[in-house]
C-alpha cells in the first residue's frame, strides 16, 4: 500500500494539501479479527449515544441584481392575470438587465415552487406568500446567486459581509442569513449576479399548496416542520403554537435545524410558512415495508467470492432497521443468527421490544447475514454453498425494531437513529433499511435530507435503502413507469437498491402458488403484455415490474444498483403466523420486493468493507464502497423483453437498473486479465481545481471501467435535494479522445445531477489512460471523492497522483 501525499498551489496565497490513498490489487490472505466482545465507544467527535435509549440483549455495546435595482412587484386582479385568478406577486426584471444578459445562457433558480432566471423571467407567487417573514431577531434569509460556479474567494467575501451560509440553491446560488440592515451590501460582493428574499412560498412542499390556497373548513393536516439551523428550538415551538399548530414530537437542532411534528388547520399553512424561523413544511409521510439461489454464482456470485478469497463478512456488523428479529432474545433467536446478535432496541417505539411479530425483519436479516444453520450449512467449516445463508454469514447483527406502527423511527434520524447506531460499536458501519414512504414518488423529504447530512458528517457509514415497490404501469403501455422511487431512498449519499428477478421456477409466487405472473398478482397495476403475463422469477436480466424506478424529482438517477427481489427464501420468525409469499419449510419462507433485494446488497457492503480491511488494512468510506459495487455491477440490458417498445432496461446506467445488478465476483475477484485499483482523495477539490492519475491497460480490446463517487452535502427539501458539489470525471485514452462520466444519458456531455459518475470503455486501447476529476462547482468545498478502477491493468497501476491548480 502506498500513501502518497502531494501539495499543489491552489491560489497565489494558499496551498492545498491532499492525501491520496492509491493501491493496486492485493489478495486477502488473513482472516479479520472477530467483533470485539466488549462495548467500543465512539471515537472523539463521533455522535454520542442519546440518554435514555434502551438497548437489550447487548452482547457488545425583494430581489436585487448586483449593480442595478431589481424589484418584486405585486399585481392586482386584472393586471397580467385573468380576473378569476388570485392576486400574484412577481419577481421581475428591468429592461437594462435584459440587454446585459442577451446571448448568455440562462442561470435559473430551481425550487419546488418556482423555476426562473431572476434576470429574465417573472415568477408568480401569492402575495400572502411573498411577504417578508415575521418575527425573528432582525435577520433575514436571502438567496444570493453568483455569475457562475462558486469560487472560494466569492464565498469568503460573502461571509466577510456578515452572511451566514446555510444551503446551496441551484444554479450557483446560496441561501444565507444576514442582518436585515446589511442585506443590500450583499449586492456588491464580487461575483454576485442577483439577490432576493427567501419568501414563504419557497418554504412549502408542493403537496400542501392546494390546501394553503383553498383550505377546507375544519381540515387539519399532520406536518413535519424544520427550522433553519441556528434558530432557537423552543422559540420555534412557541411560534408554531401561536400560529394555531398543535406541537407533537420534536427534536432539537443538531446542526440542520430543529424538527417538529405538528398538526395544524389547513387555514394556518400560510401563517406557518411565514414564520421567520421556519425553513420547510411538508406533510407527514406514512412509512411502509417496501437465499440459496440469490447468493449463487448465477446471480450475486457471492459463492465465487467465498471460494476465491474466503470473505464472509467477519469483523463487520450490520444494523438492520426493520420489524425486529425472531424472538427478540439473543439466547433464543432463530439458529441462523445464534451467537452474532450484538444487541437490539425499539428506539422510541411504542412496542417496547425487538421481537419480530411481523416476519419482515427476520427475513431481511437472514438475507444480510443469516448463517443457513437450519438449511445444512457448516459455519465452523465456512461451508455455506447450497444453503439459505445470507451474503455475509459471519457478520454481527444490531437490531433496531421499527414496531408495526413505525413509532420506532424518530422524528430526527440524524440525532436519534443514525447517531446511536454509529456510536454503538465501531464495527457497525453498514445499515439496511427495507422500508420507506409509499407514494412519495421521487420526493426529497426532511428525513431524506437528515440521512444525507449524517453520511456527509460520518462518511464511513454506508446506509442501504430499498427503492420501494411503487412501480406500476399507470399509462398502460406495457412498461413500468418512471419516477416511482420512494423516499428516503431518494437520498444522494445512500445506496438505493431496486429489484431484479430471481431465478426460481417453483415455490412462492410461481405456478401452483397464490399467483404466478405480475398481472395475476397485481391485476390493477399490470394489465398489458409483456408485464401482465410475465413470470416473477424466470429471468435474472429482467427488472421486477413493481420495483421503484427513477429519476428523483431533482433528476437524479435512482436506483443505484439492483439485486434479486422475487421469491427469495430466507429466515422465518417464530413469533408470527405470517408466511409472506409462501412456506418453504418450518424455518424459512418465500418473500418478495425491493425489501428482499436491499439486504442482499447490504450483505455485499459488509463483504466489500471486509475486502478492504483484510486486503489493504483500510477502513473504506461509504463512497469507496459504493464506487466499488457500482463499478462491478452487471449490465442487464437489453433486459428480458429485448429491444423495442417494451424494453425494460436501456443500458448501464439507467433509471431502471441503475448501474446494474450486484455481481460480487466481478466486483472483487481478480484474474490474469482483470485487476482492481482504487483511490480515496481528501480533503478534495474546490471549484476550478483538478486531480489526475494514470492507469496503463496491458492489452488492447479489453474492458476498462472507472467509477467516481463522492459524498455530497445535503440538499434542501425546497430544491428536491439537488446536487450541491459538482465534480466531473474524465478518462483520456491514448489517442487523446476524452470520455466523460455519464456522457449521453442526460443528453449532455457533463452530468449536473448525480454524485456518481462512471466511464466504461468496452474495448480500451493498450497503454496510458489519464483519469481526471475536475471541480466544476463546489460551493461547499473542499469535496473529497473515491474512485474504483477495473480492467486489464498493468502490474504497476499507479504512476502519478496530484492536484493541478485551478
Amino acid at each position: 500500500m502506498n500513501m502518497l501525499c502531494s501539495i499543489a498551489r491552489a491560489s497565489a496565497t494558499s496551498a492545498l494539501v491532499a492525501m491520496v490513498l492509491a493501491v493496486g490489487l492485493v489478495m486477502p490472505t488473513q482472516a479479520s479479527a472477530p467483533v470485539s466482545p466488549g462495548r467500543t465507544s465512539a471515537a472523539p467527535g463521533h455522535p454520542p449515544k442519546p440518554e435514555g435509549l434502551s438497548w437489550s440483549g447487548v452482547a457488545d455495546q425583494g430581489g436585487t441584481r448586483s449593480g442595478a435595482q431589481g424589484r418584486i412587484t405585486v399585481s392586482t386582479a386584472g393586471e397580467q392575470e385573468p380576473a378569476s385568478s388570485p392576486p400574484t406577486a412577481r419577481y421581475d426584471r428591468d429592461d437594462e438587465e435584459s440587454r446585459e444578459i442577451d446571448g448568455l445562457p440562462r442561470l435559473e433558480i430551481r425550487l419546488q415552487q418556482a423555476r426562473f432566471d431572476p434576470l429574465v423571467d417573472g415568477v408568480t407567487v401569492l402575495p400572502a406568500l411573498a411577504q417578508p417573514s415575521r418575527g425573528g431577531d432582525g435577520t433575514t434569509y436571502r438567496i444570493v446567486q453568483f455569475k457562475g460556479p462558486l469560487r472560494e474567494a466569492w464565498r469568503d467575501a460573502l461571509v466577510r459581509q456578515g452572511a451566514t451560509i446555510l444551503e446551496y440553491v441551484p444554479d450557483f446560488a446560496l441561501l444565507v442569513r444576514v442582518d436585515a440592515t446589511r442585506s443590500t451590501q450583499l449586492d456588491d460582493v464580487e461575483g454576485v449576479r442577483w439577490t432576493g428574499p427567501f419568501v414563504p412560498a419557497f418554504r412549502l412542499a408542493s403537496e400542501l399548496v392546494d390546501d394553503a390556497l383553498a383550505p377546507r373548513s375544519g381540515h387539519r393536516i399532520d406536518l413535519v416542520v424544520r427550522g433553519f439551523a441556528g434558530e432557537d428550538d423552543a422559540s420555534l415551538r412557541v411560534a408554531l403554537r401561536a400560529a394555531g399548530a398543535e406541537v407533537g414530537d420534536h427534536a432539537v437542532d443538531a446542526g440542520g435545524g430543529a424538527i417538529v411534528r405538528a398538526t395544524a388547520p389547513a387555514s394556518s399553512l400560510i401563517e406557518l410558512a411565514s414564520l421567520h424561523a421556519v425553513a420547510w413544511i411538508e406533510p407527514v409521510q406514512v412509512f411502509t415495508y417496501s437465499n440459496a439461489v440469490a447468493r449463487s454464482n448465477q446471480l450475486t456470485a457471492k459463492e465465487h467470492v467465498e471460494q476465491s478469497y474466503g470473505l464472509f463478512g467477519a469483523g463487520q456488523a450490520v444494523a438492520v432497521v426493520d420489524s425486529g428479529l425472531s424472538s427478540g432474545n439473543p439466547a433464543t433467536v432463530h439458529a441462523d443468527f445464534s451467537g452474532r446478535v450484538l444487541g437490539g432496541t425499539s428506539g422510541p417505539g411504542s412496542c417496547g421490544h425487538w421481537a419480530d411479530t411481523n416476519g419482515h425483519g427476520t427475513h431481511v436479516a437472514g438475507s444480510v447475514l443469516g448463517s443457513g444453520a437450519r438449511s445444512g450449512s457448516s459455519p465452523a467449516a465456512n461451508q455455506y454453498a447450497g444453503s439459505q445463508a445470507g451474503i455475509a454469514p459471519k457478520a454481527g447483527l444490531l437490531v433496531w425494531a421499527t414496531c408495526d406502527d413505525f413509532s420506532g423511527l424518530p422524528v430526527n434520524p440524524y440525532e436519534a437513529l443514525w447517531s446511536p447506531i454509529y456510536a454503538f460499536n465501531t464495527a457497525v458501519r453498514t445499515s439496511n433499511n427495507s422500508w420507506g414512504t409509499a407514494g412519495s414518488a421521487g420526493a426529497y423529504t426532511t428525513f431524506t435530507r437528515e440521512t444525507d447530512r449524517f453520511v456527509s458528517d460520518y462518511f464511513d457509514m454506508a446506509i442501504v435503502f430499498a427503492a420501494g415497490n411503487d412501480g406500476n404501469d399507470q399509462d398502460v403501455d406495457g412498461v413500468s413507469d418512471m419516477g416511482t422511487v420512494m423516499a428516503p431512498s431518494t437520498a444522494k449519499n445512500v445506496i438505493t437498491v431496486g429489484a431484479s428477478e430471481n431465478l426460481r421456477a417453483s415455490g412462492g409466487y410461481n405456478p401452483g402458488g397464490p399467483c404466478a405472473s405480475y398481472g395475476e398478482c397485481w391485476p390493477n397495476k399490470f394489465m398489458l403484455p409483456p408485464l401482465a403475463g410475465d413470470r416473477l422469477s424466470n429471468h435474472p436480466d429482467g427488472m421486477v415490474a413493481f420495483s421503484g424506478r427513477g429519476p428523483t424529482r431533482s433528476g437524479r438517477l435512482k436506483p443505484d444498483i439492483v439485486a434479486p427481489g422475487t421469491n427469495i427464501v430466507s429466515a422465518q420468525s417464530e413469533m408470527t403466523a405470517n408466511t409472506g409469499w409462501g412456506v418453504f419449510n418450518p424455518y424459512y419462507q418465500f418473500q418478495g420486493g425491493t425489501s428482499m433485494a436491499s439486504p442482499l446488497v447490504a450483505g455485499g457492503v459488509a463483504v466489500v468493507r471486509e475486502f478492504f480491511q483484510v486486503g489493504y488494512n483500510h477502513s473504506a468510506t461509504a463512497a469507496l464502497v459504493k464506487a466499488t459495487l457500482l463499478n462491478g455491477a452487471w449490465d442487464m440490458s437489453p433486459g428480458q423483453y429485448g429491444a423495442g417498445a417494451q424494453q425494460d432496461v436501456w443500458r448501464r446506467p439507467d433509471v431502471h437498473q441503475g448501474w446494474g445488478t450486484m455481481d460480487l465476483s466481478r466486483t472483487l475477484v481478480g484474474s490474469p486479465t482483470r485487476a482492481h485499483t482504487f483511490w480515496e482523495v481528501y480533503p478534495g477539490l474546490q471549484t476550478g481545481q483538478q486531480w489526475q492519475s494514470e492507469v496503463f491497460v496491458a492489452a488492447a480490446g479489453s474492458e476498462l471501467r472507472v467509477q467516481l463517487v463522492w459524498i455530497d452535502k445535503p440538499g434542501m427539501e425546497a430544491t428536491h435535494g439537488a446536487l450541491v458539489n459538482d465534480l466531473d470525471l474524465e478518462v483520456v485514452a491514448p489517442d487523446g479522445s476524452v470520455h466523460y462520466g455519464f456522457a449521453g444519458l442526460v443528453g449532455q456531455q457533463r452530468d449536473r445531477y448525480n454524485n456518481a459518475e462512471g466511464v466504461r470503455l468496452a474495448a480500451a486501447a493498450a497503454g496510458r489512460h489519464v483519469v481526471r476529476v475536475r471541480g466544476f462547482n463546489v460551493p461547499m468545498g473542499p469535496q473529497p471523492f473515491s474512485m474504483a478502477v477495473n480492467g486489464h491493468l498493468a502490474n504497476d497501476v499507479i504512476f502519478r497522483n496530484g492536484f493541478d491548480p485551478g
